[in-house]
């Protein structure tokens, strides 16, 4: 093993670059043109003895001569207004730190503090991209982009073969005891390939790429050659598109333990860390071991539910208990930074040795530079519980609930699981389908396409809007709005009949439940209200007009009112369309949207009565735009959890960097009221709401 790892080494030292010079005399000129790698080769060549000290002294003191402006320093990053963008690599398997660090990053991103671009899974584990997968899925980020490293490794504890699988005490069994689609790590792109694409896809110098594992990635990252996604070789790319790197490894400022030995994420896989380290075109800032080694977090993920894989894989590491926190400290500094947890070291330079079996790291004082490490500020206990609550915060939806452009959404609740029927966002002449969404807890959705389209529906030629979806007597009845009708013209509000409420659906009719204009009112936008009595409402209305009529049970056609008429105008002052009707406490709440759909202003506004026919006297505005966070915040449905007073707000809106009309996005809230039942103001979030599954009928088990 040993003249292997050292054939190894020699090979992976043998790139591109000038030839080592046969003297000194000539090495500070060398050293200035020669990337690091080669650096440490010549070093290392020299041997451990006498004269080894001197030439690394004289290298240092050459290092320290580059000019600062040259290559810049890794500065305490200051909280951006946009999220930081985060590629994590991790290797997941042997140590459970590496869950935590996902948990905590999520908990980052629910809170828009942190955007995850990828994962990147440095051990060699089939099932540990699976287990990425899964505790991905339980945050509600099931497509996360998940990398599996291809890389030989050198320098494992097992001597007969250093390629070997790594231990899990609990890969195995998340992966296969929690939702995810991943089946095996190999079935993962390579991780630098991945890396590739999803770089080339960010701004200039504004990624953060963190490592709490070993460098095989970031070293095949370094090595790859220009491809479809860059025309840049992988240094090129990195120096193009990285703000910094955070790695969690080494010992600072000594280099290695009293024994010898250097830390664990650097010392296995030396190869790929001589490289990465040496090699890395942009500041580096380094959590060493001893920065999380104080740092015990775990236990209270036992205040989680058990669906939770993150509490599952501390439970079959260590039955729950605390672990050190090496890994969370990386990411969290990542991104928030340094201060107040944290200061940062003088700048330097990270020296990574090549030795046989392991390599370890030096530390070299240099202004000129752009490497630092973190020096504990924060008392450990107090900056544990700060993890840790991260660690156990909820997983959240995040606003959009689901990718793509959906307006008009309807929720309801089918089994045991919400529903979200929207509108397909597009131009009129394009909107000729619906899609549905599913979730069994308000965080992970399925998407459940074409539903229904204009193939199915003989007389739909256009603008299919603002679907209501209703179960009675074991069908689901879809109702919705084609063609944009105006006077004289074939269109209006059908609907559609299925055996599932994910369809697929047929029309009923064969033409529309209505299509004339009555009262003045557009027949767009309708909604099922079921009174207290069973009797169901449609009540619907665009062009600022709102019309209620009576449905026959079986919704082939409209009943009259006692009084004879089919239709009631029920129009509240400021009503422009997208009404939508519940019953709290007895009292009939009517809701409608204001303002023009395309433009900033458009809200909801809200009118309590005492039956679904009124009199609604307009109370006022409780959903609008937030210009720091979206705008057009309107046409919404509600939702409340049964057999409680939880109360929600799914609406659309569009996001501040849209400008185009139809770009608008589906978002849910939480809405309360007041001890005079009426309306709290929602604040829209970009968070979005915690994790909620349905309530379990009674005497029905997990």
């Amino acid at each position: 093993m040993a003249s292997r790892f050292a054939v190894g080494v020699h090979h992976a030292m043998r790139r591109r670059g000038p030839k080592r010079p046969s003297g000194l005399p000539d090495l500070a000129r060398w050293i200035t043109l020669t990337p690091l790698t080669n650096t440490v080769t010549l070093m290392n060549t020299m041997g451990s003895g006498p004269h080894y000290p001197h030439a690394m002294t004289f290298a240092a003191v050459v290092l320290a001569g580059f000019v600062v402006a040259l290559t810049g320093l890794a500065q305490s990053p200051v909280p951006p207004s946009a999220p930081a963008r985060i590629l994590l690599d991790v290797d997941l398997a042997e140590d459970v730190d590496d869950a935590g660090a996902l948990a905590l990053l999520h908990a980052l991103a629910n809170r828009r503090e942190a955007e995850i671009l990828g994962i990147l899974v440095s051990s060699r584990n089939e099932w540990a991209a699976p287990c990425v997968d899964a505790i991905n899925t339980w945050y509600g980020r099931p497509d996360l982009p998940i990398g599996y490293q291809r890389g030989l490794q050198y320098g494992y504890r097992n001597t007969t073969d250093p390629d070997r699988a790594t231990d899990s005490k609990y890969t195995e069994a998340v992966a296969q005891a929690f939702p995810h689609d991943l089946q095996r790590s190999s079935e993962a792109p390579a991780a630098a390939l991945l890396a590739r694409r999803l770089l080339a896809a960010q701004p200039d110098h504004s990624v953060t790429v963190v490592t709490v594992g070993f460098l095989t990635s970031l070293r095949d990252l370094l090595d790859s050659r220009p491809d479809d996604h860059s025309p840049l070789d992988g240094e090129a790319l990195v120096r193009q598109k990285v703000k910094h790197w955070v790695c969690m490894g080494g010992v600072f400022p000594d280099g290695r333990f009293p024994n010898g030995q250097g830390e664990y994420n650097l010392m296995w896989d030396t190869t790929a860390s001589v490289r990465a380290i040496n090699d890395w075109p942009t500041p580096v800032v380094f959590s060493g071991f001893a920065i999380g080694a104080r740092i015990k977090v775990g236990a209270r993920l036992r205040e989680t539910p058990e669906e939770n894989p993150v509490r599952a894989c501390y439970q079959l590491y260590n039955g729950l208990g605390n672990r050190e926190a090496w890994d969370q400290t990386a990411v969290l500094y990542a991104v928030r930074g340094a201060d107040p947890y944290w200061t940062l070291s003088e700048p330097g330079l990270c020296l990574m040795h090549a030795r046989v079996p392991h390599g370890h790291n030096e530390w070299i004082p240099t202004a000129a530079k752009p490497h630092r490490y973190l020096i504990e500020a924060m008392p450990p206990e107090a900056l544990g519980k700060i993890i840790e609550d991260l660690m156990i915060e909820p997983p959240r939806s995040g606003n959009p609930l689901f990718p793509g452009w959906y307006a008009d959404p309807e929720v309801t609740v089918f089994g045991d699981r919400y529903w979200i029927y929207p509108t397909f966002s597009a131009p009129y002449n394009r909107q000729l389908h619906f899609d549905a969404f599913s979730s069994p807890d308000l965080v992970r959705w399925t998407q459940h396409e074409r539903i229904l389209d204009h193939t199915r529906v003989s007389w739909a030629r256009r603008a299919m809007w603002a679907p209501a979806a209703v179960e009675r007597r074991g069908k689901y009845y879809l109702f919705f709005g084609a063609n944009d009708v105006h006077e004289g013209e074939l269109g209006g509000i059908g609907v559609a009949v299925a055996d599932r409420p994910e369809g697929p659906f047929q029309d009923l009719l064969g033409k529309p439940l209505i299509g004339q204009i009555v009262h003045g009112a557009q027949p767009i936008d309708q909604f099922v209200f079921k009174d207290k009595d069973g009797q169901d409402y449609l009540i619907y209305g665009g062009w600022s007009h709102c019309n209620i009529t009576r449905l026959k049970p079986d919704f082939t056609d409209l009943l009259p009112f006692p009084d004879g008429a089919l239709f009631k105008e029920i129009t509240p002052d400021r009503y422009v369309e997208g009404p939508c009707m519940f019953i709290r406490n007895n009292k009939y709440y009517f809701m409608w949207s204001e303002g023009g759909w395309t433009g900033p202003n458009y809200s909801v506004a809200y009118a309590i009565g005492d039956s679904p026919l009124g009199p609604f006297q307009r109370i006022g505005k409780i959903l609008q735009q937030d210009p720091a966070v979206a705008t057009g915040a309107g046409h919404h449905s509600v939702l409340n959890i049964p057999g409680t007073d939880e109360w929600y707000i799914v609406y659309h809106r569009r996001p501040l960097t849209e400008t185009d009309g139809n770009h608008r996005v589906t978002c849910i809230d939480r809405m309360a009221f007041d001890d005079q039942g009426r309306i709290k103001p929602v604040a829209i979030t970009h968070e979005g709401v915690a994790r909620r599954p349905l309530p379990r009928p009674p005497g029905q088990g997990r």
